[in-house]
């Protein structure tokens, strides 16, 4: 059954595709579909101090409550006991006139974050809610979005 679940069809390439594993002790299933970036007007923040997701998984249902509770922004900064952490996709970036920087408290430390702190191009620094007042602006990345593909001015940040 495995070769089966590794035919890929035809891509285009000048399409982005996101390719999805699901998977236990075995794979349960391969997904590949079109990916496009979201646009992010507008950002919430959202409280969830119980909030856990320290690995990537299927059931995503603490972070699609937060979600929900975006109003009429895209999507949510999580503050967990006081502290940010990520978005409802992404890891964040800071930006102030002392450089870029990525909450020490993130729920999920993703790929495109530990390599940013890997090259030394971001530093992790403990962020509070009342500390993004500090920032001018933040970006929100993870494996399909580079450092500077979402960028929002913190004062379209809902607090």
């Amino acid at each position: 059954m495995l070769h089966k679940l590794l035919r890929f069809p035809a891509l285009d390439a000048q399409t982005t595709y996101k390719c999805t594993l699901v998977y236990d002790s075995d794979i349960q299933s391969i997904s590949i579909r079109p990916y496009q970036v979201k646009k992010i007007n507008q950002l919430q923040t959202v409280l969830a101090d119980q909030i856990s997701y320290e690995s990537k998984f299927l059931d995503r249902l603490s972070l699609s409550q937060c979600f929900n509770q975006r109003d009429e922004a895209d999507d949510v900064i999580i503050i967990r006991n006081g502290w940010v952490t990520d978005s409802y996709y992404a890891n964040l970036v800071f930006e102030n006139e002392e450089g870029l920087f990525t909450p020490a408290h993130a729920l999920l430390k993703g790929t495109t974050r530990a390599r940013l702190l890997d090259e030394k191009v971001i530093k992790e620094r403990q962020i509070h809610l009342d500390d993004i007042k500090l920032y001018k602006s933040v970006y929100l990345i993870n494996a399909m979005i580079p450092l500077g593909g979402v960028s929002i001015d913190t004062a379209r940040i809902i607090i």
